[in-house]
Order: C-alpha cells, then structure tokens, then sequence
C-alpha cells in the first residue's frame, strides 16, 4: 500500500474527566481532529484508538467525521496510547499526560 510522506496531525481538545453522579464512577473523553499538515485539511475517516499503555489492550476506536473530528468516550482513568491510522497516511502515535500531549517516539514530554 502507498503512503503518502505527509504527516497525520493529531490535536487533542480535551482529556475529561467524567464524574458523573452515580457511585463516583469516572471515566475519560478524548476528543481531537485528523488532518493531513501538508494539505491543512481535514481528514475523513481516520480511525482513532485508545490502547491502554501498561498491556496495549484495545479499550476504544473511532473513525474522524467528514471534518476530521473524533471522540472516544467512557475511558476508564488509566494512562492511554492514542493511535491514529488512516488508508493513505503512516500511523501516528501518542501518549497524552495530564493535558499534554506527547509523541510516542520522543524522549520528551
């Protein structure tokens, strides 16, 4: 399969807590939009996974809406491998820490 050298981007709006009111429960949102940086569009159907870190066990996917957004809902609080891989693009991955967001590849955070 061709890809394209242009990158993914991945922007991460929220990492929220849901508290909700029943038994203290809590779960995490994530939420973001794929697009391609070399065109500066949006991108329809990527898919975006949530791996948890400690075993990379699948606990969610999406695919982006015609404007490039996703969210992945209901998360269990733990520390998250977001994924994200398109038909024409390489995968990216990242790691986001406590509202900040990092590549998966860097040394830093």
């Amino acid at each position: 399969m061709y890809f394209r050298k242009a990158f993914l981007i991945l922007l991460l709006y929220f990492i929220i807590p849901d508290t909700g009111n029943c038994c203290f429960a809590q779960a995490l949102t994530v939420q973001g939009m794929v697009q391609d940086t070399a065109l500066k569009k949006p991108l329809q159907y990527g898919v975006a996974m949530a791996l948890r870190f400690s075993d990379s066990l699948l606990l969610a996917f999406t695919r982006s809406d015609k404007n490039g957004n996703f969210k992945l809902e209901g998360l269990p609080v733990d520390t998250y491998q977001v994924m994200i891989t398109h038909p024409q693009f390489g995968e990216q991955s990242f790691i986001p820490v406590l509202g900040w967001l990092c590549n998966a590849g860097a040394r830093w955070c």
